[in-house]
């Protein structure tokens, strides 16, 4: 796959200039808009048609643009862009509204699933590939209040494999008497702010997210609220010939998260924050008393960076894996450059407390290659720690097993966007950056996210990733030569 890649880089590179150029064309002209008078958006008597949704769409795109935030520090452009030509109107009994396709550079796809079900990728890439959203602008027939939702429509591999993987011909009130599978309403920002779920054609109700705070998790699960596990696909287009007229696309997981559904009343695209109860208990993994004996300037710098808010950064770390009772002990930070002099950092505990090492002479006593002899930033020793965190809490869990390697596997498997969270709040570092700094501290490991084994540590990343190992340390190695993050006094 990465040679097809190369190939076609250069196809690439004019296929984006070609992309951009193609779904500007299918803005609305500008002419278009005599058709339609401002007046008429807020006259009750006059229904949403397209003509009006054109003139709603251009003040929109107006005061809010249509730019589209790419996951993983991607810069390349990413606009979203409605298709008129397949502009549909309809109405309910409340609202007139116009609904319509709408495109992206890159579209982003979320596929989710109960929490603890089995991973089955093949049925997620088809469910991402078949997935898609519309833009409905709809105005009220009592008091011509307009607005406009992102429209998600997401199915159920049963029923896409019943409809030859193409789901298209729904509308958001016009579902297949057997639709299976979720729709999910949004604002023009892409926030979500909730989700029709369908079985076999019926309506089972609305559904809030609800992202628990540090330490809240489900007391129970019921028919009312459950976890979801959710994969974050992330689509690159090519072109597969010179003419630019055949595209080809490919949808990588980005992203692996957990999310807290929970069921609410019926409702409608303006009334999406309330009548949601979890049963949230909160149970939150106490802060640590913190002892810190570090000398050495650059990082004790890196732990001072995180001030006083680091009891409760380790805290949140903690608990986003927290599942149940937890007796935080004290922690002792320590310079210690004998006992392991090829290791950054290290940890350890007695009967009362948590020690944590780091060794200072550790780019004196190990050739770094294409690292330099720069002394790590503080992001770099801030991602040790953070690191060494997770082994303390896995083992005082008594989740731990016997050896380190073995607790390297549970952080790959659970702790890498935990670890990330930490670095982005303590040092506001990109989550691309972050995660790559998370996931350096384990390339040893040869699973999974899911304990599969997998032949390579550039297949894992591949995978999971969407990187190489090349691109790894092209992220990681500017945090320790010093060109990137925070210096060292």
């Amino acid at each position: 796959m990465r040679a097809i890649r190369l190939l076609v880089s250069l196809l690439l590179l004019i296929s984006l200039m070609f992309l951009n150029c193609r779904k500007n064309d299918i803005n609305f002209p500008a002419a278009s808009f005599a058709k339609a008078k401002k007046a008429d958006l807020t006259d009750v008597n006059k229904p949403m048609n397209v003509s009006l949704a054109k003139l709603y769409y251009k003040m929109l795109t107006k005061e809010y643009g249509n730019k589209v935030n790419n996951m993983g520090g991607d810069n390349r452009p990413n606009r979203k862009y409605v298709y008129w030509k397949k502009a549909i109107t309809s109405e309910n009994s409340r609202y007139s509204f116009v609904e319509m396709p709408l495109l992206y550079n890159r579209k982003a796809t979320v596929v989710k699933k109960d929490r603890g079900s089995v991973q089955n990728k093949a049925e997620e890439d088809k469910i991402a590939k078949a997935s898609f959203d519309r833009l409905v602008i709809y105005k009220n027939k009592k008091n011509a209040n307009l607005n406009q939702r992102i429209v998600t429509y997401t199915p159920d591999i049963d029923y896409l494999e019943r409809h030859n993987n193409d789901i298209s011909h729904n509308q958001i009130n016009k579902i297949d008497k057997d639709y299976s599978g979720r729709i999910e309403f949004k604002r023009w920002d892409g926030k979500l702010l909730f989700t029709f779920k369908y079985k076999d054609g019926k309506l089972l109700g609305r559904y809030l997210p609800k992202m628990a705070n540090s330490g809240q998790r489900l007391s129970r699960t019921s028919d009312e609220c459950w976890g979801t596990t959710t994969y974050y696909y992330w689509e690159t287009c090519y072109y597969a010939d010179p003419e630019g007229l055949t595209e080809w696309c490919e949808y990588d997981i980005y992203d692996i998260d957990y999310e807290i559904e929970c069921y609410s009343d019926y409702g409608d695209p303006e009334d999406y924050d309330s009548g949601c109860d979890c049963y949230y208990t909160t149970e939150t993994v106490e802060p640590p008393g913190i002892e810190n004996n570090v000398t050495d300037p650059c990082i004790s710098a890196a732990i001072q960076t995180l001030g006083d808010g680091l009891p409760n950064l380790i805290s949140a770390l903690w608990a986003s894996t927290y599942t149940g009772t937890y007796n935080t002990r004290d922690l002792v930070l320590e310079q210690n450059t004998t006992s392991h002099p090829d290791w950054m950092a290290w940890s350890d505990r007695d009967a009362t407390k948590d020690y944590i090492y780091f060794n200072s002479d550790f780019f004196d006593n190990v050739p770094m290659g294409s690292y330099g002899t720069v002394p790590a930033t503080q992001e770099v020793w801030a991602s040790m720690l953070a690191h060494e965190l997770v082994h303390r809490f896995i083992e005082n869990r008594g989740g731990a097993t016997t050896t380190e390697f073995e607790d390297h596997e549970t952080i790959i498997m659970s702790w890498v966007g935990a670890i990330a969270s930490f670095l982005q709040q303590g040092y506001n570092v990109p989550l691309a950056d972050a995660r790559a700094l998370a996931l350096d501290g384990v390339s040893e490991v040869l699973i999974d996210k899911y304990g599969n084994p997998v032949a390579s540590w550039n297949t894992f990343l591949q995978d999971h990733y969407s990187l190489s190992t090349n691109d790894l340390e092209a992220l990681v190695v500017p945090y320790y030569t010093g060109t990137k993050g925070s210096v060292c006094p």
